[in-house]
């Protein structure tokens, strides 16, 4: 049975709800897109319903093309909280900064032929990809002399030129999920991996220490009800992704040298490939995505009905518990029930017995009467 949310976690909820709530030309986030992907708003919608749980981030899955930064700058930050420069419209993103000089050539959260529902279960046609140029819609260059370089251009080009690599992603759903307790996180988790999320697990399981006047910090175990354990929960599943470097985009030693053009290093049938086979995985991550919000309402549910059930046996219990007696208190209140009744059927047979008397008296008196009246007649 779930225990109930502690009052800091309702805080937060609130919190998040009320940043979700607002309308799209008001919010924006870390992500290259800059707002909820729309394939993944049921979800979230249905789970922040639920008590005890509330979504902090999401990704609905995705298809990215990426140039990665200078080598020896800031490490690059992670692809699903990089600050983007805009918030665009449509599901396709626009090219973001990243760190090192790093940026997007290509991001979508919907299957990338145009034939392909957001919401379809169903795998792609082969047929729908060859007719595609997918280096335009990647943001790459076609160079032919990339395709054809033997061993030596390749080592020239190697201690002359810093390549920088462009890196083709499909990444499935990922969703973090604050969770009022430890109970409600192992439920969320066995959704998770029972819906095929198998990589799913839970941070933050140890409460955080809490200032306190006069003492350094309290931490688990010293004060449980004003510091909880709200675990975060990240729903994922890696064994979908899928990653291939595509092309290159060579520059100097020097950052005035480099170039911004990025160059395609692979066939086009290669790259039509990857988008066929970025849509099927679209399709898994889809049919996961809906089995789990499935799975995760139905045990809520479950839960729900057990809770019932247990408050129902509990009162019963609880008034068989206060009235019980012993043997020897059940047998004195018998005996006092047994001598009541007793009573009660004495005092009954002498009311009926008097009632009867009376009767007989009152035929006896009107008999004598009738007689003595034929005998003067």
């Amino acid at each position: 049975m779930l225990p109930p949310c502690p009052a800091r976690f309702t805080t937060r909820k609130a919190a998040i709800l009320e940043l979700l709530g607002r309308p799209d030309d008001d919010y924006t986030d870390a992500s290259p897109k800059g707002a909820i992907d729309e394939g993944i708003r049921p979800l979230i919608n249905e789970i922040n319903k639920l008590d005890g749980f509330v979504t902090t981030s999401s990704c609905a899955g995705r298809v990215a093309v990426f140039l990665e930064g200078r080598k020896g700058a800031a490490l690059p930050m992670d692809e699903r909280t990089a600050p983007a420069t805009t918030a665009p419209a449509s599901t396709i993103a626009s090219a973001g900064g990243k760190g090192g000089g790093g940026k997007w050539l290509f991001v979508s959260h919907d299957p990338l032929v145009n034939g392909v529902a957001a919401d379809s279960t169903s795998p792609p046609q082969h047929s729908n990809y060859s007719g595609t140029d997918w280096a335009n819609v990647f943001g790459l260059e076609i160079n032919e002399a990339a395709l054809r370089v033997d061993e030596n251009t390749v080592q020239d080009d190697v201690e002359q030129d810093e390549e920088r690599l462009v890196h083709f992603k499909f990444e499935p759903m990922i969703l973090h999920v604050l969770t009022a307790s430890l109970e409600h996180a192992q439920l969320l988790l066995r959704c998770a991996s029972a819906a095929g999320f198998r990589e799913s697990g839970a941070v933050s399981i140890v409460p955080q220490p809490l200032p306190l006047a006069g003492k350094s910090t309290v931490g688990a175990g010293e004060d449980e009800d004003d510091n909880p354990s709200m675990p975060i929960v990240a729903v994922r599943s890696m064994g979908l992704a899928l990653a291939s470097v595509i092309g290159i985009c060579r520059s100097g030693k020097a950052p005035h040298e480099e170039s911004e053009s990025a160059h395609c290093i692979v066939p086009p049938n290669y790259l039509a490939r990857l988008a066929r086979v970025a849509d099927e995985r679209f399709a898994v991550n889809r049919t996961r995505t809906e089995r789990f919000q499935v799975a995760l309402v139905e045990a809520i549910q479950k839960e729900e009905r057990e809770e019932l059930a247990s408050r129902t046996g509990t009162a019963v219990l609880k008034k068989r518990v206060e009235n019980w007696e012993d043997a020897e208190t059940r047998r004195l209140r018998k005996k006092e029930e047994g001598l009541r009744r007793q009573a009660a059927l004495k005092e009954q047979q002498a009311e009926s017995a008097q009632t009867d008397g009376q009767t007989d008296g009152t035929e006896d008196s009107l008999g004598g009467g009738l007689y003595d009246s034929t005998v003067l007649t």
